[in-house]
C-alpha cells in the first residue's frame, strides 16, 4: 500500500496545471524493490506481452502497427464477455411482486410536464439552468415507471439509511431482511476461506489488511456524515498484518468537515444479488443511493431509468444510461445542502467509504475548486471543477499527454461539477453516442467542453486509489501469472504514460495499492463482494466461526495470512 515502510521512494505532491504536472519534491530516498525504472519495467512488461501474444514485438511496435486492429478485438472481447450477463430488454411490466419498505416511506410522486411547472422561489427547480423534460436525447421523466405502476417516479435516495440504527449498527428490520449481512451456505466454501487463502490472494490479502489498519485507525469524525459510529469499530482485528506501519497521508490532517456522498450505480434486474449485497455491505455508508435498472422495485431499490439507448439495457448501452443517471441526479438530488460529491460506477465495484470520505475531505480536494492546491493560487482565475478517477491512456483513445478516468473504479464529481456537465457538456457533446465507452466520451465531452485539469487521485507515496481490476491482480502483477490482455496492456499503457507525461513513479504490486483505496474494480462473482467486506471489516470467528468447528480448513492458525 501507500505506507512510509512499503515505499522509500521520493515522496511528492503534485499539482495539476492545464494537464501538466508540477513536481513539488519533498524527500528524496531509495526507490525500494516495488518501484521499477521506465527501462525494467518495459522490459517486464514487454516479455509479458510477447507471452500472452505472439504477435506483438516491442513498445515502439504495438504504439505504431496493428494498434486499431488489436483495439477493436480487445473491445470485441470485453463485450462479448459482458454483454450475456448484461443484455436486456426493456420490460413490458414493472414487477413489484416483493414485500419491503414500507410503501408509505418512498419518496415517490408524479412529475408534472416541464409545460407546466411553475417552481417556488428558492426551490431546486428554481436554480436549475434546464428543467426536468428538456435535456438532449434523454426522456421525458414521465417515462419512470415506479413500483406501483406510477408514471414519473422518483425514488427515496436515503433508503439503505432505514437499515442501520442510530449507533451504526445493523437492524434486523422485518420489512427488509434481505439487507442484513449474511454468507449463503452455497458460498461459504469460498468467502470463509483463511485470509489469502481467497481469490484474493497472499499479496492481496496483505494489502486488504494495511487497507483495514488506515480504516481503523480514521477519525470518527471522517466517517459518517450522519455523526453515527460506523460498525467498523466493532470489529476486532482476525489477520496478522506485518507491516505495522499504517499510512498516514491524510489521516495526520484530520478534519471535521462533514462529506455527504451519492453513490449511483448502473444495473439490471437480473443483477439483484450484486446490489442486495451493496446494500448490505458498502451502500448502507452512502448518503444516499441510486440503482439505475431496467425495473423500479421498493424492497430491492432498483429504480426504472430508461435511456434512449437502442441496445436497452445491455451492456452497449452504459454511455446513454449514465447520461440519463446524470439528467435525473441534476433533476431531483442537486440540492444545496442535501449532497456534497456523486460516484458513478457500475455493480461489480467495492467501494470503501470511510476512505472514500477521507480523500474528499482532505484540504487538497477541498481547495481544489478554490484553486489554491498546495499553496498555488489560481492566479488566472480559471474555473476548476473536481473530477476524480484514475488515469487511463492507451492505444489512440487520447493524445499523448492527455486521458480519460477509467469507468472500471467508477469517477468521482463535485456538486458544481455535476452541475456544470449537465448543463453544458451533457447537452451538446456527442449526445447521441450509443456504446459501451461511456468512460471515453465522458472525459472527451469534459475536456472540450468544461476542463482539461484533474486533480491527482494518488496518495503522498505514490501509491493508487481508484482500482480498474480487483485486489489480487493489482497486488500480484507483474508477475508470473498469466493476467492476459488488460492488465499488460490497458494498466501497463496508463503507469507508463503517467510516468512519461507527468512524472509518476511507475509503481506496482504492494507500491501500488494505496492504504486509503477507495475502490476496487472487477467482482465478477458474488462471492467476491462478500469476501471484501469480511477481510476489511468483519470478525471471521464470528461469521465463519460455525463453517471452522465443522472441521472445514481446521488449522491452528486459520485467521493468519498464508504467504506461498
Amino acid at each position: 500500500g501507500g505506507g512510509a515502510s512499503l515505499w522509500s521512494g521520493s515522496k511528492s505532491k503534485s499539482t495539476i496545471v492545464s494537464s501538466k504536472i508540477i513536481i513539488h519534491q519533498e524527500e528524496e530516498g531509495g526507490k525500494g524493490d516495488d518501484y521499477t525504472d521506465h527501462n525494467q519495467i518495459e522490459n517486464t512488461g514487454h516479455n509479458q506481452i510477447e507471452s500472452n501474444d505472439n504477435n506483438l514485438g516491442s513498445a515502439s511496435e504495438m504504439k505504431s502497427i496493428g494498434m486499431k486492429q488489436d483495439e477493436q478485438s480487445l473491445k470485441e472481447q470485453e463485450e462479448e464477455s459482458l454483454s450475456e450477463e448484461h443484455e436486456q430488454e426493456k420490460p413490458t411490466n414493472i414487477d413489484d411482486t416483493e414485500t419491503g419498505i414500507n410503501k408509505e416511506n418512498s419518496r415517490s410522486r408524479m412529475i408534472s410536464p416541464p409545460t407546466s411547472i411553475s417552481p417556488a422561489s428558492g426551490s431546486i427547480a428554481s436554480k436549475r439552468h434546464i428543467q426536468p423534460g428538456n435535456h438532449t436525447n434523454i426522456p421525458k421523466p414521465e417515462s419512470r415507471i415506479g413500483p406501483n405502476s406510477e408514471s414519473g417516479y422518483v425514488h427515496d435516495p436515503k433508503f439503505l439509511q432505514r437499515v442501520r440504527d442510530k449507533g451504526g449498527h445493523e437492524t434486523n428490520d422485518p420489512n427488509n431482511p434481505s439487507l442484513i449481512f449474511n454468507i449463503p451456505n452455497d458460498e461459504i466454501d469460498k468467502v470463509c476461506m483463511p485470509p489469502g487463502q481467497g481469490d484474493e490472494l497472499p499479496q492481496g490479502a496483505k494489502s486488504l489488511q494495511n487497507i483495514r489498519s488506515h480504516i481503523e485507525s480514521l477519525s470518527s469524525s471522517l466517517l459518517d456524515s450522519t455523526d453515527t459510529e460506523l460498525r467498523v469499530s466493532n470489529y476486532a482485528n482476525t489477520t496478522t498484518s506485518t507491516n505495522t506501519n499504517i499510512s498516514t497521508s491524510l489521516s495526520t490532517q484530520k478534519s471535521s468537515i462533514k462529506i455527504k456522498l451519492f453513490c449511483a450505480i448502473y444495473t439490471h434486474a437480473q443483477n439483484t444479488d450484486k446490489t442486495n449485497i451493496i446494500s448490505q455491505t458498502w451502500g448502507q455508508k452512502c448518503d444516499g443511493m441510486l440503482y439505475a435498472s431496467d425495473v423500479s422495485n421498493s424492497t430491492t431499490g432498483h429504480v426504472h431509468l430508461p435511456s434512449n439507448s437502442a441496445h436497452g439495457f445491455g451492456y452497449k448501452s452504459i454511455t446513454q444510461r449514465v447520461r440519463a443517471m446524470f439528467a435525473y441526479i441534476y433533476d431531483n438530488f442537486l440540492d444545496d445542502d442535501e449532497y456534497d460529491y456523486f460516484h458513478f460506477c457500475g455493480d461489480d465495484v467495492f467501494m470503501i467509504v470511510e476512505n472514500m470520505r477521507e480523500f474528499l475531505s482532505s484540504p487538497k480536494v477541498q481547495n481544489w475548486e478554490s484553486g489554491d492546491v498546495d499553496g498555488n493560487k489560481n492566479e488566472e482565475n480559471k474555473e476548476r471543477y473536481f473530477i476524480a478517477g484514475f488515469w487511463m491512456h492507451w492505444w489512440n483513445f487520447f493524445p499523448v499527454g492527455e486521458f480519460y478516468l477509467g469507468g472500471g473504479s467508477g469517477y468521482t464529481l463535485s456538486k458544481k461539477a455535476l452541475r456544470a456537465y449537465v448543463e453544458g457538456p451533457l447537452q451538446t457533446c456527442n449526445p447521441y453516442e450509443d456504446e459501451s465507452s461511456e468512460d471515453i466520451y465522458f472525459a472527451r465531452c469534459v475536456r472540450q467542453g468544461l476542463t482539461s485539469e484533474f486533480i491527482d487521485t494518488r496518495d503522498d507515496f505514490g501509491a493508487h486509489r481508484y482500482h480498474q481490476f480487483n485486489v489480487s491482480m493489482h497486488s500480484e502483477w507483474p508477475g508470473e501469472r498469466n493476467w492476459g490482455v488488460e492488465m499488460n496492456k490497458i494498466l501497463w499503457y496508463s503507469l507508463d504514460h503517467m510516468e512519461k507525461q507527468f512524472g509518476f513513479p511507475f509503481v506496482t504490486k504492494k507500491k501500488y495499492i494505496s492504504n486509503s483505496s477507495v475502490t476496487f474494480h472487477r467482482h465478477t462473482q458474488n462471492y467476491n463482494l462478500r469476501r471484501m467486506e469480511l477481510l476489511l471489516y468483519r470478525d471471521l470467528e464470528v461469521e465463519c466461526g460455525a463453517y471452522y468447528d465443522n472441521g472445514n480448513h481446521n488449522d491452528n492458525n486459520r485467521t493468519e495470512i498464508h504467504i506461498s
